[in-house]
C-alpha cells in the first residue's frame, strides 16, 4: 500500500479550497499507509512564529505567498534528496504560483479536493482566522474557487469529499486491500496506480497490488505429462482484465451504449473473483 503513488513518485500533494479536507485527510492517510505528513502553512507559522491570518495582517498577503513558496520547494527538495514517501497538505492559494505549481506537478502525484460550495462553507463556519474570506463566507469561498479552479484542475487527480467522512474514505480503500489479502492468505508488499487511457474516466485511477509466494515443491515439467495426468479447468466468474480489451471492441464494433444497457453496466463492474479457496477443494 506504500507503494500508491505511481512510476516510483514518492510524493502526494493535496491542493483544494479550504475546509475540502486536505489537512484531515492527509494526515489521517498518512497515518494508516506509515508515512510522514507535512501541512505545509503548520511549517509556515512555526518558523514565522505567527498565525496565518497574523502574517496577513502584519505583512500581507504577498509576502505569506514568498514565504509558502520558499517553504514548499525547501520541504519538497528535502524529501526527494532523503527518499522519503510523504502526503503534503497545501494552502488553498498555495497551487495559483505557477511556479510552485509546475514544480508539485513534476514532482509529486497532485490531487485535487472538491466539495461543494455550502459543504465548504458549513466546514469553514464563521472563519474568523481565514484572512482570504472575510465577511459573507460562501459568496467569498465561490469568488475564491472561481479564481483558482483552472488551476486546480491542472491537477493529476481529483476527488470529491462532500459525501465521505475521512476515515470511511480511508478505511474503505484499506479495508477493501485486507480483504482481498485475507482471502488469498498472503501479505501486501507493493503496488501501483494504473492510468490507462481509453479505459478509466478522467480523474480516475486503479489501485493494484501484489504479492510474492515460494513454491514448496516443483511444477510439473510438461515433457512429464501424459495421458494418466488430470487437467483441472475451474468456471470464469466473468470478465477478467484482459477479457476487457475484446470487450471494447465488441461494444464499438457493435456501437452499443453501455449507458444504456443495465445488465452490461453491472457486468462490467463486477469484481474478479479470488480462485485460491476454490483451488483448495481440487
Amino acid at each position: 500500500m506504500n507503494s500508491i503513488i505511481k512510476n516510483n513518485i514518492k510524493l502526494i500533494t493535496l491542493v483544494g479550497m479550504m475546509g475540502s479536507g486536505k489537512t484531515s485527510c492527509g494526515s489521517v492517510l498518512a497515518k494508516k499507509l506509515g508515512i510522514s505528513f507535512i501541512d505545509i502553512d503548520s511549517i509556515i507559522e512555526l518558523e514565522e512564529n505567527l498565525k496565518i491570518s497574523d502574517i496577513f495582517k502584519k505583512f500581507g498577503e504577498e509576502y505569506f505567498r514568498l514565504i509558502e513558496e520558499k517553504v514548499i520547494f525547501l520541504k519538497v527538495s528535502e524529501y526527494l534528496r532523503q527518499n522519503v514517501k510523504a502526503i503534503i497538505s497545501l494552502g488553498g492559494g498555495g497551487f495559483e504560483s505557477k511556479k510552485t505549481r509546475e514544480f508539485l506537478l513534476n514532482n509529486s502525484k497532485v490531487i485535487w479536493l472538491n466539495s461543494d460550495i455550502k459543504v465548504l462553507s458549513k466546514r469553514v463556519g464563521k472563519a474568523f482566522n481565514r484572512p482570504m474570506i472575510k465577511g459573507k463566507v460562501e459568496t467569498n469561498i465561490e469568488m475564491l474557487l472561481n479564481k483558482r479552479i483552472k488551476n486546480y484542475q491542472k491537477s493529476h487527480l481529483k476527488i470529491n469529499t462532500e459525501n465521505l467522512s475521512i476515515n470511511d474514505l480511508c478505511n474503505k480503500i484499506i479495508k477493501g486491500i485486507n480483504r482481498g489479502c485475507d482471502i488469498v492468505g498472503c501479505k501486501l508488499i507493493g503496488g501501483e496506480t494504473a492510468e490507462m487511457k481509453g479505459i478509466y474516466l478522467k480523474d480516475k485511477l486503479d489501485i493494484a497490488g501484489f504479492s510474492v509466494g515460494e513454491i514448496i515443491y516443483d511444477l510439473p515439467k510438461q515433457s512429464k505429462m501424459n495421458e494418466e495426468c488430470l487437467l483441472y479447468g475451474i468456471p470464469s466468474s466473468g470478465i477478467h482484465s484482459n477479457g476487457y480489451s475484446l470487450v471494447r471492441y465488441l461494444l464499438k464494433k457493435n456501437k452499443i451504449d453501455v449507458k444504456k444497457n443495465s445488465f452490461l453496466k453491472k457486468e462490467l463492474i463486477r469484481p474478479t473473483k479470488i480462485y485460491t479457496k476454490d483451488l483448495d477443494n481440487y
